[in-house]
């Protein structure tokens, strides 16, 4: 089960030499990916540490250059109770809630069509955020299956992540931060889960 028997971690050296350390996370058949949201402009170098002698002593490097895209959200520099961007530009934090926009439900009729229309239409009324649930507390799947292949032997489903992947992608294309919570507890609603 790669989700819980490999261990593998990317450490990134940053310009200014200081270090950051990330974990990979499986994509599916001998997929293994680390995400990263640089915070320098430079050149960076990373290697990955792993118990898998395939992962274990992989390397590379690339270089990040100035980008007018919105940085990641952080308190104020001085007023902890307002936010900026990781460049101090000040950010107005303008959002609501679609707790269901990375799944499908035929009934409620979410599909991906129905959240890029729902992302356009945020969008263009100014928000900023959205918060939303990785895994619906109903046991709602997406176009890519169910979150988990088997949740009680913790084998999930890579498919589920990618569709996740693809709408968080459209989010982020429209200037929208997700504010992402794991799940939600069932709050006695005694939904089945299905996986």
């Amino acid at each position: 089960n790669p989700y819980t028997e490999v261990r593998a971690t990317a450490t990134f050296k940053r310009p200014d030499g200081s270090v950051w350390r990330i974990g990979l996370f499986w994509d599916g058949a001998l997929d293994w990916k680390f995400r990263i949201s640089p915070d320098q402009v430079g050149n960076w170098t990373w290697s990955v540490e792993s118990n898998d002698a395939g992962l274990n002593g992989q390397l590379g490097q690339f270089r990040v250059v100035e980008s007018d895209l919105t940085s990641s959200i952080e308190p104020m520099q001085g007023f902890p109770l307002h936010f900026q961007t990781q460049n101090g530009k000040p950010f107005w934090f303008f959002g609501e809630t679609g707790w269901s926009i990375m799944t499908d439900h035929a009934e409620e009729q979410i599909n991906r069509d129905a959240v890029k229309h729902y992302i356009d239409t945020r969008a263009k009324q100014g928000f900023n955020a959205i918060h939303c649930m990785l895994i619906s507390e109903a046991g709602w799947g997406n176009s890519g299956g169910n979150p988990f292949v088997d949740m009680a032997n913790q084998q999930i489903n890579p498919d589920y992540w990618k569709e996740v992947d693809l709408r968080l992608a459209y989010l982020n294309k429209h200037g929208i931060t997700g504010g992402l919570a794991l799940a939600w507890g069932d709050k006695g609603r005694g939904e089945p889960f299905p996986w």
